[in-house]
Order: C-alpha cells, then sequence, then structure tokens
C-alpha cells in the first residue's frame, strides 16, 4: 500500500498511483506542469488505482525523459 510503481520501456514511463494516496486533481495538476516536453495520458486502472503514460513529445530526446 502506498508504493509506486514505474516502469520505463521503449521510451515511455508509465507510473501506477493508487487514488487513496494521489487524488486524481492533483496528479493532473502535477502532470501538466510537464506537458512542455511530453504528452501524458491519465487513465483509471483496476483496485482504485491511476496509470500515467508519459511520453516524450517529437523534440524531446527519450532518455530525458527518464
Amino acid at each position: 500500500m502506498g508504493e509506486i510503481y514505474t516502469k520505463f520501456e521503449d521510451g515511455i514511463i508509465f507510473m501506477k498511483l493508487d487514488q487513496s494516496l494521489y487524488e486524481k486533481e492533483a496528479v493532473m495538476a502535477a502532470a501538466y506542469k510537464m506537458t512542455d516536453s511530453c504528452h501524458i495520458i491519465v487513465k483509471p486502472l483496476e483496485n482504485s488505482q491511476l496509470g500515467i503514460y508519459f511520453e516524450p513529445k517529437d523534440n524531446q530526446d527519450k532518455n530525458e525523459l527518464q
């Protein structure tokens, strides 16, 4: 409980967060700050979790995102 799962694969960072600790609105506000360098998708997952995908924009180096 309370663990943040992170995976970096094919230039995309995936994070899984527990909604009982992180409200979707707070996650969206934090993700918005990174929209200049990457595309962000936030999806509800099973077991009250949120999945957040960070993919670099065309001009961004994939290694910098990590």
